[in-house]
Formats: structure tokens, sequence, C-alpha cells
């Protein structure tokens, strides 16, 4: 069987993990699944975190290629550099069965480092929920969940914060409550979560300190301002963004870049345009996928070839 073999060979560690291999992990169901399960706790953790970093690459490369079986079963693994992996490679994944495990994850796992990144993750349901894609009793809980874990002092810093982001979806006083509380805390790596949160959380209040926070002496600080504005998607925002376009920081300009894209209008359209034709090609590329996400957003029905 092709699925045995692999798994002998990949048991190898002297034998280098082949991309092209790899692609027979995509789909699995089944019985090959029975397989995967338990061959795959059987590898030495060092193969199986080198396997899965590549599997993310392979994905994000290719979105015909499906891991989320090997991604699932790895968010029970004994290492939590794996199981970090784990939740990277299901980051796009919408099923009740991932957020419960995310959830799970948030709550109960021994590694910080894990625990922030399912409080992340849940980001994403937090938006579905916005959207109304949720059913009220999934909303609930995660809701729960989040704010708990955002007030919990016995958390780190980074699983408080990224609860908070995470969280800051919900239209609730205690979610304002606590957005005000990380803005003003002495702890940059807290204000710079709250100005995202301000984002996601779409209340038009929090625009006047979005916009202030724009010239922050600090990157990170414009580079969250920047993000916050697109999320806010207020028409006003774009001419504050322009002056990002020339930021010292690669990372702000792209926020920027990509704030502009979410707002859209003609002055926005123009800007990118221009920077489309950057020598920088991360500048360049950006501005050609901020200019095709606004056309996407003008004709939801159109599609654009770059040539």
């Amino acid at each position: 069987m092709e699925l045995e073999r692999f798994f002998d060979e990949l048991a190898d560690e002297s034998k280098p993990l082949r991309h092209a291999e790899l692609t027979v992990l995509s789909g699995i169901a089944g019985k090959d699944l029975d397989l995967v399960r338990t061959r795959w706790p059987k590898l030495p953790a060092a193969r199986r975190n080198e396997t899965a970093n590549k599997l993310l690459a392979l994905a994000e490369d290719n979105a015909e290629l499906n891991f989320d079986s090997v991604f699932s079963l790895s968010l029970k693994d004994q290492d939590e550099q794996v199981r970090e992996r784990g939740i990277a490679g299901l980051w796009e994944s919408d099923s009740r069965a991932t957020l419960m495990a995310f959830i799970q994850l948030l709550r109960c796992d021994p590694s910080p480092k894990v625990r922030a990144a399912a409080a992340q993750a849940l980001g994403r349901f937090s938006e579905l929920c916005q959207e109304k894609k949720l059913p009220s009793r999934d909303k609930d809980k995660l809701q729960e969940v989040l704010l708990a874990a955002a007030t919990n002092m016995d958390e780190p810093v980074e699983v408080r914060r990224r609860a908070l982001e995470s969280g800051a979806a919900f239209e609730h006083e205690q979610v304002t409550r606590l957005i005000k509380d990380a803005y003003q805390a002495a702890d940059l790596k807290f204000e710079a979560s709250a100005l995202f949160a301000m984002g996601r959380n779409g209340d038009p209040m929090w625009i006047p300190i979005v916009y202030k926070e724009l010239s922050n002496v600090s990157a990170e600080m414009r580079y969250e301002a920047a993000t916050a504005c697109g999320l806010l998607g207020e028409l006003s925002a774009v001419s504050k963004l322009l002056s990002l376009l020339r930021d010292d920081d690669m990372q702000v300009q792209l926020a920027a870049i990509e704030a502009l894209g979410q707002i859209g209008g003609p002055t926005a359209k123009k800007a990118l345009q221009v920077a489309a034709k950057s020598g920088e090609d991360n500048v360049r590329e950006a501005a050609e996928e901020a200019l095709d996400h606004m056309e996407f957003l003008d004709d939801p029905l159109s599609f654009r070839t770059s040539l």
C-alpha cells in the first residue's frame, strides 16, 4: 500500500522529506485515515513537526490540497509545536468540530503558546458570529470562553490579549470595557491588541483613537491602527492612510495598502494603482492584491485575471 510505504519512509529520519510525496496525505479519509491515526503518533516528534511545517507550506501554495485530517490529528499531539502547527493548518476551517477543538485547547492545553494560538484562531469563528453564521448556542459558548480567558489574570499576557482580539467581535459592554482597559495598559502588546480589537469590534466610537495612533512613534501601533482602519471601513480614513504608504516600516506600508483595498473608493484606488508600479516586489504584489479585492467588492461576479 502506497500510504504504508510512505509512513515507513517517513519514520526514517535519515531520508529527506519531499513535497511531492507529502501530497499523499491530502484528502485522507476512511481506512487511510485510520492508518494515519495509527502511524502518525509513532513518528519521532521532530519528524512530525517537520512534516506539519511542510504540509502548511504546501497548503498555502496549492489551495486544492487538503490536509485538514492530519492537522486535526495534530491538535492532540504530545508535542506543543505540532499542536500549534495543527491550529495554523486549520486556520480557514469553519467546521463545528474545529470550533470545539479550539475551545478545548484554549481551556485546557498545558502550553501557553498553544492556548494563545487557539485564542487567536477563534477570531475566525467570532467573525462568523457577526455574520450570523453560527448557531446561538455556539455563539454563547464562544463568547463565554473568550471573555473568560481575556479576564483571567492567571493567564500570560499573550493568551489574554489574543482572547481579547478574538472576543472583540461581540457586542457586549464587557468587551468595550476590556478594550478600553487594554488601550490604557502600560504594556505595548496590550495597547496594540486593543487597536486591533477596536477594528474588529466595529464601533464608530473607536475611530478618533485609531486615527490618532496612525502617527504613533511605535511601528507596531501604526501597523495595528492601519489594520483597524481597514476593519472599520470608514472612507475618511483613506486620506490618513496615504502617508503610511511612505512609512519607514515596510509592514506598516503593507498594512496601509491592505486597509485601502478594504475601504475602497476612487482615492484609494488611485493610490493603489501607483503603488502597484512600485519597484518593491512586496509592495507591488500587495497593491495588486488590494486592487483585486476592491474589484471583487465592486462586482463579486467578475473575475480579474492578472497577466
